[in-house]
């Protein structure tokens, strides 16, 4: 009987162009010794702690940490000045738009009588000193890898949120090291109040409000975390659905609200995207058991749960602060520069506001809303720019998804990216190179929406000649 010639199976055509996942982080530098890695790494452990508890300690009003800082930017240089022009040409669209907003807030800021020393401090303490972070820690990362820097950063983030859940259970003793780090950095009175009468945990953080911020980019550098190493599926990652229980957990022992509105915010989008059929079942049944989740909510509003108020005075003074500053921008869009403030023009909207709820609180109260107080510093110009970071592909949006916990929180205070958080811009670095490394893995359909990668990364859409991938190795 003649043998039958065996006939090649052809791989499907989503086995054929599907990249063979890498297991090595392309960006890794190999040239450090273990030992100058462990280095860095511990200088940047001391700028995490120091920024997070110790953010105001100073001597001859240089914080400690900005020379931390300079100690492991100048090491990067000598010892990796590849990795920070790496991470400088990666990031170029970021640093970009940092660069113009702190041109505009500069002119902008002279033309309203402020002054060129104001202007020039103000863009060395926030735009340059954000240009300096991303590079830093993006060749931070170049250098030592994505997973131990994340895992600094989400650890020191977690220590100071099992401190707030301590003080929030009521263990005196966990007030200790917030009083001892207040009296090293000379806390303000207002600042004291908080370890003082321990009615609000803020853990070792620098108050409860950016305890939040911290909690919310942790759970962003963790996202990313996951991303970088998990296939893109239609599935509920339940290592994600697990650290949004965490974070709203940390949320509602320290008292902030604003999170928690995020978080279901992400979770809805979340689901819709990874699981929409359960989205479709579980969205109505939402709304179903909604008015009983009002009740319960006024409920726990009587017995002192500040996050199920609605009602108090800091809820109501958001109103009249936002329409201030709504208010201010129409009246001149073109920004108020770097010296704003909100209190110094309130009488010329009295008219306007006086008949609303809590009205005074513009006396007092800065805007409490972090888009109308960048936006009133730098003028209509600063959206001109949005499109140097605005993702552009739908991948780079699903990427960005956890940032609507972090945008809902910054909604109701004043800090946020270019106004006053630091921390911002250490997350953005560590999500350029754990994007790309995702990319790596799986293909130019998981590019970074963050900054744009170098070397063999394609754009979304764009594939390979036949010819070329055939002979892929």
């Amino acid at each position: 009987m003649p043998l039958r010639t065996p006939v090649p199976r052809r791989r499907s055509s989503a086995a054929a162009v599907a990249p063979r996942a890498s297991t090595q982080p392309y960006t890794l530098d190999a040239s450090l010794s273990p030992a100058l890695r462990g280095l860095l790494l511990g200088l940047f452990l001391l700028l995490m702690v120091l920024t997070v508890v110790l953010v105001r300690w100073g001597f001859a009003g240089l914080p400690v940490r900005t020379g931390v800082a300079a100690a492991m930017l100048g090491l990067l240089v000598l010892l990796a000045p590849h990795s920070l022009l790496t991470a400088a040409a990666d990031l170029r669209r970021v640093i970009a738009f940092v660069t113009a907003a702190g041109v505009i807030a500069f002119v902008v800021t002279v033309l309203n009588g402020d002054g060129v020393a104001l202007g020039s401090r103000q863009a060395l303490e926030v735009h340059v000193q954000a240009v300096l972070t991303l590079v830093m820690v993006g060749g931070l990362v170049r250098t030592c890898g994505v997973r131990p820097v994340a895992y600094v950063f989400i650890g020191v983030v977690a220590v100071t949120s099992a401190v707030a859940v301590l003080q929030a259970i009521g263990l005196e003793a966990a007030w200790e090291p917030r009083r001892f780090a207040g009296d090293l950095m000379n806390d303000p009175p207002h600042n004291r109040l908080s370890y003082t009468r321990m009615d609000r945990p803020l853990g070792l953080s620098f108050s409860s409000i950016h305890l939040a911020t911290q909690a919310c980019l942790a759970f962003i550098v963790f996202y990313a975390l996951r991303l970088r190493t998990k296939a893109p599926a239609q599935e509920i990652d339940h290592a994600i659905v697990a650290g949004l229980v965490a974070l709203v957990f940390v949320c509602v022992m320290s008292g902030n609200r604003s999170p928690i509105l995020g978080a279901a915010i992400f979770s809805a989008l979340y689901v819709l995207i990874k699981a929409p059929k359960l989205f479709w079942v579980v969205a109505p049944v939402a709304a179903a058991v909604a008015p009983l989740l009002w009740i319960g909510l006024e409920s726990l509003a009587q017995s002192g749960v500040r996050v199920a108020e609605t009602d108090d005075g800091s809820a109501h003074g958001r109103v009249v602060l936002a329409r201030l500053g709504v208010l201010l921008f129409l009246d001149q869009p073109m920004g108020y520069g770097m010296g704003f403030d909100s209190r110094e023009h309130w009488y010329r909207f009295w008219d306007e506001l006086k008949l609303m709820s809590n009205p005074d609180q513009v006396k007092s109260q800065t805007l409490h809303n972090y888009f109308l107080m960048v936006l009133n510093k730098h003028g209509i110009g600063l959206l001109l720019l949005l499109p140097l970071i605005i993702p552009r592909t739908l991948v780079g949006w699903s990427a960005c998804l956890p940032g609507v916990i972090y945008l809902s929180h910054v909604a109701f205070h004043n800090d946020g990216p270019l106004q006053g958080d630091v921390y911002i811009w250490i997350v953005v670095a560590i999500m350029s190179v754990a994007l790309q490394e995702r990319a790596r893995r799986f293909g130019a359909a998981a590019s970074d929406p963050v900054g744009q990668p170098r070397g063999d990364l394609r754009r979304p859409g764009r594939r390979r000649p036949a010819a070329a991938r055939s002979g892929a190795g």
